[in-house]
């Protein structure tokens, strides 16, 4: 993938050391790079052995949190559901979004040891604590997302009816995250120079009232019926009656979870997980795409529970064993299903271009797809077909300078050099710094020269 180019492959610093420490406060995953490079080489196996890893970590955690809270059963249908759904393919698989799943990892053993501390009053009660402290600590070290761990600790102390006894200890966890949010809000500039200087966009306030019914509909659709999954949803533009639907979709979900907040507790915090995760991706600030699979990772573990306690509620209903034996069939069955199309989900991530192929059905609008998609076809020979790739991303974003030197790229192998060089020229109007559209304008200049 083009970042895991950039941060793996293309980069020179992996073996250096004092890159690790570049920025202290996430510091873990340039250490993991450091060592898996130091160990194995730039072998892809090993990087994404590391969120495999942790993806295991964390269906246990599931399993453990989902057991403690519900039952030995609902934990366990609810890691298998988390396990295999297709919906966190994307976070597992590509190498440069694996701070998402060591972040869930963290996270969710830091919650399941905050569990124990305001369960526990005995001799353990101390070491429940530290543990719970260290690992948000180490999910904070992954990433600034790890603040709404917070959130859920307070909100679980809330749904167990302790939250007086308990705040004292949200003390040095509310201290802790206080200092990431400041770090965060710090490195603003950065993440918008990023947006503006890597993906020539140019990021500012959008309307959140526009963007939380489409972002959570979207995700809650891809939960339920995981067809559609590419790595830029960029097709979010509806009519009217879409996006009225959409609307209504998300009021029944807050509807949801109000109503459990006052019937179910147990079930409230697990609707309410689903949004305390998303929170950071959903600020109108346009600093996050709208939707990503990668966003999606830790808060659809409380979809899956939620499912669980569903299935479970069923069952219990079910007065014959011949019943059951059918609602348990439905489950496994959906869970192979799951399965199966995870398996080919992840077969769209074994290489860049199966996976810009995969996406070219489900991000029409996508400049970086249709860029991507232009040089896969023209790597291939189809010259005609990269050079209209080229052109659709530039007519999305008239400011997409790699995507005007590809185009000229394009242009030099069909034999059109003016227009080749015009390309080149746009590309330095757009991005003065883009030093392989300059060499590509000598070395037509040097061409020229030696034929007059």
């Amino acid at each position: 993938m083009s970042d895991d180019i950039f941060a793996i492959v293309n980069n020179p610093n992996l073996g250096d050391f004092g890159q690790v420490l570049a920025n202290p406060f996430y510091f873990l995953r340039p250490l993991e790079y450091f060592i898996v490079f130091s160990l194995f080489g730039k072998s892809a196996f090993y990087f994404r052995l590391i969120s495999v890893v942790f993806h295991v970590m964390t269906v246990w955690g599931v399993y453990a949190l989902g057991g403690l809270l519900v039952s030995s059963w609902v934990g366990l249908t609810a890691a298998a559901l988390f396990a295999v759904h297709p919906l966190g393919v994307e976070a597992v698989s590509w190498i440069s979004a694996g701070g998402y799943v060591q972040m869930t990892a963290f996270a969710i053993w830091s919650l399941v040891f905050y569990l124990l501390v305001i369960l526990n009053k005995g001799e353990t009660f101390v070491k429940y604590y530290v543990w719970s402290v260290v690992l948000l600590l180490l999910a904070l070290f992954s990433m600034e997302r790890a603040v709404v761990i917070v959130g859920l600790m307070g909100l679980l102390s809330f749904c167990l009816g302790n939250l007086k006894k308990s705040w004292k200890y949200l003390l040095v966890p509310v201290v802790l995250s206080l200092v990431w949010v400041m770090v965060s809000v710090l490195g603003v500039g950065v993440r918008t120079e990023s947006l503006q200087v890597n993906y020539y966009n140019d990021p500012g306030k959008i309307n959140f009232l526009m963007q939380l019914p489409i972002a959570i509909s979207e995700y809650l659709k891809l939960f339920v019926w995981p067809v559609g999954l590419t790595l830029y949803h960029s097709d979010l533009a509806f009519d009217a009656w879409q996006f009225g639907f959409r609307v209504v979709v998300l009021l029944g979900f807050l509807g949801s979870i109000v109503w459990t907040f006052i019937k179910n507790k147990q079930v409230f915090f697990w609707l309410a997980w689903f949004l305390v995760c998303l929170s950071p991706t959903l600020l109108p600030f346009g600093l996050s795409w709208i939707v990503a699979e990668r966003y999606v990772y830790m808060a659809m573990i409380g979809l899956c529970v939620v499912v669980a306690m569903g299935v479970e509620w069923i069952l219990k209903q079910v007065q014959d064993d011949g019943g059951r034996d059918m609602v348990n069939f439905v489950l496994v069955l959906l869970v192979g299903s799951l399965m199966f199309r995870t398996i080919l989900r992840n077969n769209d991530w074994r290489t860049a271009d199966s996976l810009w192929f995969s996406a070219e059905r489900y991000s029409t609008l996508s400049p970086q797809n249709h860029n991507n998609l232009g040089d896969a076809y023209g790597k291939r020979g189809m010259l005609e077909l990269s050079r209209d790739h080229f052109l659709r991303a530039i007519e999305l974003n008239p400011r997409y300078a790699d995507a005007m030197h590809n185009l000229g790229s394009a242009y030099l192998q069909m034999g059109e050099i003016e227009k080749a060089r015009e390309s080149f020229l746009r590309a330095l109007e757009n991005n003065p710094n883009l030093w392989q559209s300059k060499r590509a304008l000598e070395s037509i200049e040097e061409w020229e020269k030696q034929n007059p």
